[in-house]
């Protein structure tokens, strides 16, 4: 999955509108291994490497494997609810972030589509 695979319209000074296009969502991998009812959209990386981002979908009822944060993540929750392993619900337009270091899995029991900012992927 590259940049190219998302609807990117190019505006003045460089700025540009990225649209979640249906057809561009990708089966979401950590260290090769398929994140099930997980799929991402990746959106821009930043230009020195201190960041990437992409949009995250879980369907509904997918839990993900229990994984180890390698730098500080942040995820944005556009649409659902998104839980984490304690039972911690995140609504629409609240943002959770989680240190490097931390270690844990969640799920979504409707489904839920979250942006995420981070610096580096997540291990198994």
């Amino acid at each position: 999955m590259t940049h190219k695979d998302i609807a990117i319209h190019e505006a003045n000074a460089g700025r540009r509108l990225h649209t979640i296009e249906e057809h561009a969502w990708a089966p979401m991998l950590i260290e090769g291994t398929r994140h099930p009812g997980f799929w991402i959209i990746p959106i821009v990386d930043d230009e020195s490497g201190a960041w990437t981002s992409y949009w995250m979908r879980l369907d509904a009822g997918a839990k993900s494997l229990f994984h180890t944060h390698a730098s500080t993540e942040l995820l944005f929750v556009m649409d659902g609810i998104y839980t984490d392993q304690d039972g911690t619900d995140f609504s629409p337009r609240q943002a959770v972030t989680y240190p490097a270091g931390t270690s844990h899995w969640s799920h979504s029991r409707e489904g839920c589509t979250v942006l995420v900012v981070t610096n580096a992927e997540s291990t198994l």
